[in-house]
Order: structure tokens, then C-alpha cells, then sequence
């Protein structure tokens, strides 16, 4: 699956003719980056449920996570940081599903089952991006004195769940993902 950054500013995939553009500003992580905080994100899911770790372990086979960019780098001495991840799921050993809402059915159990401390905002709804039907899930996610607030937008294209997720903590960073999501072309 072919995916980079194709100059700074912007983010392409030729197996999801797939172009965006991101602030030159943002922080974009690279491979080695965004598979370890992957794995972390798993382990803080998980805990110590040993069925969701070995449901994680086995995922891996099937997730690519494509494209992570924050506004700052993870670290950086702010209180709201928000984000894009671009994630593909391969669902050719899951052919029951075949919308958005389907995946999102399995990611709520997941994460119903998982350690996180979460609320489902609303009922799955529909948003169209570049003219292609997302199916959306609003989730907030409580960390301690944190509260991020998650879009998951998921689409079924050439037998993978392609996922965009955005995390933010306020409304600015709620309206820079906006116009990021604003500059997405699907072909």
C-alpha cells in the first residue's frame, strides 16, 4: 500500500487515491514513531485483559497505520494538541462488513471491554468527504484531568476499513481539523 508524504504540507495514497494537505507547522511523525505509539496506545487499551492483547496482537496483521500528524509533537508543553490519524484496516477475514457502521459496531465493543474511561457521544451518523460517504462516531475519552474528544470516520474502500480519526480538547482544535478534513480528495 503506497503512502508518504509527498512534499511537506501534504500527505498522498495511491491505493486510496487518496491527497490532503496538512499546516507545514504541524508535526508529522514518521514510521518508527507512529508504530510505537501504536503499541503504546494498545497496551493502555488492553491493561492486563489478556483476550483484548492477543486481539490487539492478531489486528496487527491487518492495521497500517498511514499518516500521524499533531500540531505539536507529542510532548510539547500544551494543553490541547490535536491530531489526524490515517489508519487502514484490512476486513477481508470479516466480510460482514461492509459499511462504516459495521466497523464502528466492533471498535464500541472493543473499547467497551477495553481500560479506557469512554462515553459514545451520539448515534453513528453519516458525513461525505470529497464525495465519498464516511460513517462517523463521536467518542470522548477521559484521562485522568484530560478529556479528549475522538471522530472516528470510517469508509469501506478495496476491502479495508479506512479510518480517519481526529482527537482534540477544545473547539480551535476542533476547527484546524475541519480544514484539514476540508482539503481531502478521493478520487
Amino acid at each position: 500500500m503506497c503512502a508518504w508524504p509527498t512534499e511537506i504540507g501534504s500527505y498522498s495514497n495511491t491505493f486510496f487515491n487518496l491527497n490532503l494537505s496538512i499546516p507545514e507547522s504541524w508535526y508529522v511523525m514518521d514510521d518508527e514513531a507512529r508504530i510505537a505509539l501504536m503499541q503504546r496506545s494498545k497496551k493502555v487499551m488492553a491493561g492486563n485483559n489478556k483476550n483484548l492483547n492477543a486481539t490487539f496482537n492478531a489486528a496487527d496483521l491487518q492495521n497500517l497505520n498511514l499518516m500521524t500528524a499533531y500540531e505539536k509533537p507529542p510532548g510539547a508543553p500544551v494543553s490541547s494538541n490535536p491530531s489526524l490519524i490515517i489508519i487502514a484496516e484490512s476486513i477481508k477475514h470479516a466480510p460482514g462488513i461492509t459499511k462504516g457502521s459495521d466497523y464502528h459496531f466492533h471498535t464500541k465493543k472493543m473499547m467497551e471491554s477495553s481500560q479506557m474511561d469512554v462515553l459514545f457521544l451520539k448515534d453513528i451518523y453519516q458525513e461525505t468527504i470529497s464525495g465519498k460517504t464516511f460513517e462517523v462516531m463521536d467518542i470522548e475519552i477521559n484521562m485522568g484531568s484530560v478529556k479528549n474528544i475522538q471522530k472516528q470516520y470510517a469508509a469501506i474502500i478495496n476491502q479495508y476499513a479506512l479510518l480517519l480519526v481526529i482527537t482534540y480538547q477544545d473547539d480551535n482544535g476542533l476547527k484546524q481539523l475541519e480544514q484539514i478534513l476540508q482539503t481531502i480528495e478521493i478520487k
